[in-house]
């Protein structure tokens, strides 16, 4: 199948993409600010010494939906059937 012709819809191209980047970076920046802040205030009580870490919770965030979507990811491929495969 060709994509001649086909026009990129908005969210496919380079420019809205690397806007979009930009922003989440900006996104997780704000949070680990706004987390260092809220240790320097005093406004955290961590409960295990690797919370005290600027950033930890965001960091943490991350990690944790980047496994959640690398796994998806795999479970997609065991998981996966032929597209007629439910037809008689």
């Amino acid at each position: 199948m060709s994509d001649q012709g086909h026009d990129k819809s908005w969210w496919e191209k380079p420019a809205v993409v690397r806007r979009i980047k930009i922003g989440l970076l900006v996104v997780f920046a704000l949070s680990v600010l706004g987390g260092v802040g809220a240790q320097v205030m005093h406004l955290t009580h961590p409960h295990f010494d690797v919370e005290k870490l600027p950033g930890f919770f965001a960091i943490y965030g991350f990690v944790a939906y980047f496994t959640i979507v690398t796994v998806a990811k795999g479970l997609r491929v065991l998981v996966m059937r032929d597209e007629d495969y439910y037809d008689e």
